[in-house]
């Protein structure tokens, strides 16, 4: 029983075990961030657009840059910051880290502090 007792008290502990990654199995970003998204509503479907930006559970893409995702945190429903290896199109790799919030509706999504906001494309137009 000795044992049991520091284990359960770092379960307690851990981020893991909070709710905040209850909706982040795996480290994949949660469903209510992925599709296909633009600044302008009236891009979606067509394609290529300089504001693209498609989402998936382990990936992002921009128009320009995108690669896998190394971590997700879910800081409540509607937040979570990611860190991404993107590369360029000269052959650059980087990481990046970005927080992504959604408007309580779902069909906005903001970037960090930039200006501005993406709407969410309909599932016909990806």
């Amino acid at each position: 029983m000795s044992t049991l007792l520091p284990v359960a008290i770092l379960a307690l502990l851990s981020p893991v075990a909070s709710a905040t990654w209850a909706d982040t199995p795996g480290g994949h970003v949660p469903a209510r961030f992925l599709g296909t998204w633009a600044a302008d509503a009236d891009l979606c479907g067509q394609e290529p657009y300089e504001s693209m930006l498609e989402i998936t559970p382990d990936s992002i893409a921009f128009y320009a840059s995108g690669g896998p995702i190394r971590s997700v945190e879910a800081h409540s429903v509607e937040e979570v910051t990611l860190v991404a290896e993107l590369h360029g199109e000269s052959d650059e790799t980087w990481a990046e880290s970005m927080t992504l919030r959604l408007s309580q509706a779902g069909n906005r999504l903001a970037i960090d502090d930039r200006e501005g906001f993406r709407h969410r494309c309909p599932p016909a137009n990806r």
